[in-house]
């Protein structure tokens, strides 16, 4: 479908999807337009988790900014992004990352021009549609969500039953026997009324709570009787849905950008938001502090949040980051080594041994180690004839996050790109691939465009060392442009700070 061609090569190349790419932009199509509401009710859905700001820069973008991977999940909920990645046969991280990057690609291409449809453009409706021919409406069989399944955004599910033979027609009694079975049928159910109405109740109780199976062909249509109707007992009110479960940790980020503190974060509830915005403006004061606060029922306590307000007197050095996380910080930023020591120490002091301080650069760098071996496996694996796209792909499953300000190549890549190396060395004379550099959106962009050019140059470096030819590698910076999370958070600055590759030429 050409309205969506080119998001679905762009992720298939990006996160190595290849015949998947398709089917996941057709349920991120499903679960955009799909729910109460359409597209507009999915936008509302989006603004209720915080991220206002975010969908006013999708409408009518289809080269809309990714957004973030915890924003995501707090909006649509893991469940639904985890029944994608299972359908689809996807691990949960990269069905995660590419929804977060195309979804609001997706927005972009159904606002054309910033317009929000009432209805799905015909091509996209062509899109959802399934390939087979289409069947009788009454072949249709829509299933309705009931209080006790979790909410979701998410078409109804539409089942297509086999088609059986028509159901033979009843034949008729004749007319002069009416009479005498009216007759018989009254005495006999005056007799048994008693016993009939308890029998009565229970089916109701058993009919509500376990759905009758549906016959893949139609019963024969049973004979009409004429019988009396006892009174029909009241249903019970349905069970109250169960609580929601805490399955997700509390989570706030801080950095200082000159002076201000940015902050954002999910907690459970409303007073663990006013708690830690108490404690904000105690520490730092309300003027000097910029961000946002959502509310997730879904998220567990946290347990720093009682100390928080003591452990924010640590942070109060200049261009400091930090991660709370569950049962975890994380310290990184634009520091001295001596200065994070003494904040990581401090931090233990007033939050406590139960919880883990840690350096956020090192938490992330280990993602980083783990994401490697697992491209470097993957490049292991390529085998027979394969190609320059297959080579890409691969590539870009690895994680090369640089340092604030920093071009140089981070240690825990240094495996991975001599092992690409190999791989490259074996593609057809004439190959070209770009070495593509990014930064987050902090400082000048001018600036930004400068910092990624020297950090795609020295990836370049790192392979042709490694015996690639020199003419089989291109490198270009761009800035902050093309980010695949929230620039909002530390976190997600240190993922924009990354490394891509793309396939400019075959051979």
């Amino acid at each position: 479908m050409a309205l969506f061609d080119a998001l679905i090569a762009d992720i298939a190349s990006r996160f190595g999807l290849g015949a998947s790419a398709a089917p996941l932009v057709r349920e991120g199509v499903a679960l955009i337009a799909g729910g109460q509401g359409g597209v507009a009710g999915f936008l509302d859905l989006m603004r209720k988790a915080g991220l206002s700001s975010q969908v006013a820069s999708w409408l009518g973008r289809p080269d809309a900014a990714a957004l973030g991977e915890q924003d995501l999940e707090r909006a649509v909920g893991p469940g639904a992004i985890g029944r994608v990645a299972d359908g689809l046969g996807l691990g949960r991280s990269v069905a995660t990352a590419a929804m977060a990057y195309g979804l609001p690609k997706l927005i972009g291409l159904l606002t054309p021009q910033g317009v929000v449809p009432s209805t799905l453009p015909t091509e996209a409706a062509a899109f959802l549609a399934p390939p087979a021919a289409q069947v009788a409406p009454s072949q249709i069989r829509i299933h309705k969500a009931t209080a006790a399944e979790p909410a979701q955004v998410a078409p109804n599910r539409v089942d297509v039953l086999k088609a059986g033979p028509a159901a033979p027609a009843a034949k008729r009694m004749p007319w002069w026997l009416w009479p005498a079975a009216a007759v018989v049928l009254l005495l006999v159910g005056w007799r048994l009324w008693p016993a009939a109405e308890p029998m009565k109740t229970e089916t109701v109780t058993a009919q509500a709570t376990a759905p009758a199976p549906v016959a893949e062909t139609p019963a024969p249509a049973p004979k009409p009787v004429a019988q009396p109707q006892p009174a029909t007992p009241t249903p019970a009110a349905p069970a109250p849905s169960p609580a929601m479960a805490a399955t997700l940790p509390a989570w706030l980020t801080l950095d200082d950008a000159n002076g201000v503190f940015r902050y954002a974060g999910t907690v459970h509830d409303d007073p663990a938001k006013a708690s830690i915005l108490d404690a904000l403006k105690s520490a730092f004061g309300a003027e000097n502090i910029k961000g946002a606060l959502a509310v997730d029922p879904r998220r567990a306590s946290a347990p720093w949040i009682d100390n928080l307000r003591h452990a924010l007197d640590s942070l109060k050095v200049p261009g400091v980051e930090a991660a709370f996380q569950g049962g975890s910080v994380s310290v990184g930023g634009a520091i001295a080594d001596a200065d994070r020591q003494k904040i990581v120490a401090s931090l233990r002091s007033a939050l406590g041994q139960t919880l883990t301080v840690e350096s956020l650069t090192d938490r992330l760098s280990a993602d980083a180690t783990s994401a490697n071996a697992k491209a470097i496996s993957a490049l292991a694996g390529l085998s027979g004839s394969f190609g320059g796209r297959d080579v890409a792909a691969v590539l870009n499953q690895s994680v090369m996050n640089f340092a604030t300000g920093s071009a140089e190549v981070p240690s825990s890549a240094l495996d991975f790109l001599s092992s690409g190396a190999a791989v490259l060395k074996k593609l057809p004379s004439g190959a070209v691939l770009e070495i593509a550099g990014y930064t987050d959106n902090t400082g000048d962009p001018d600036a930004n465009i400068q910092l990624s050019q020297r950090r795609a140059d020295a990836v370049r470096q790192a392979l042709i060392k490694d015996g690639v030819p020199t003419d089989m590698l291109v490198a270009k910076g761009y800035g902050a442009a093309n980010p695949i999370a929230s620039n909002d958070d530390p976190d997600g600055r240190l993922r924009n700070r990354r490394i891509e590759y793309r396939l400019v030429k075959s051979s």
